[in-house]
């Protein structure tokens, strides 16, 4: 189950905190909120503090997908070093 809740939200930011495990089974609406935020000049930061778990369709989304160009913010270190391995530099 993933959880899905905006703490900030300006005109040219949106940041979504996101708690629980992200699967495959998610990839769709996150794709969907990050090109709704995008689609209205917002930059998007995604708040992993309350993530558990990731698989792999989720690594790819952070990877390759919508969600390769999220700033991510409190990224599980298992998370971080996966992305390092797939390519993606997290900054902290």
């Amino acid at each position: 189950m993933l959880k899905i809740e905006t703490t900030s939200e300006t005109a040219a930011t949106v940041t979504f905190f996101l708690s629980g495990r992200i699967s495959a089974d998610h990839v769709p609406e996150l794709n969907k909120l990050l090109r709704k935020a995008r689609g209205a000049g917002q930059r998007v930061t995604l708040d992993l503090e309350g993530v558990g778990l990731v698989d792999r369709k989720a690594v790819e989304f952070f990877t390759k997908g919508e969600g390769s160009s999220a700033k991510l913010l409190h990224c599980p270190v298992y998370v971080q070093e996966w992305l390092r391995c797939e390519g993606r530099k997290v900054a902290q």
